[in-house]
């Protein structure tokens, strides 16, 4: 995973402190660079982002058998241990990596 926490430049005055802002960045569907394709699988309500499920093809296996078959890598909120993904959650899930980047 590859993410950005943004912090704004003022406090909101309604959460009476700094909320975080998360950007997701992408996975490549291109093999360009030789990487694996991937793309993310998104489940939202018309507000909140609930979850996201990642998934990858081998290109390689895929080349081998003329078929490409992608695969679940994880589902953020099961991985990380989180309700919903946002703000918050991804500066929580950033705390976990680092406090024990070895269970990640």
């Amino acid at each position: 995973d590859d993410f950005r926490l943004m912090v704004p430049v003022t406090p909101s005055q309604d959460e009476g402190g700094v909320s975080q802002t998360a950007v997701l960045l992408n996975p490549s569907i291109s093999p360009d660079h030789s990487n694996n394709p991937s793309f993310r699988l998104y489940t939202a309500n018309t507000t909140t982002i609930i979850n996201y499920q990642q998934f990858f093809t081998d290109l390689y296996i895929s080349n081998i058998r003329n078929q490409t078959n992608f695969r679940t890598t994880y589902e953020y909120c099961k991985a990380y241990e989180v309700e919903e993904v946002n703000g918050d959650t991804a500066e929580e899930v950033f705390g976990k990596l680092y406090d024990d980047p070895q269970k990640y």
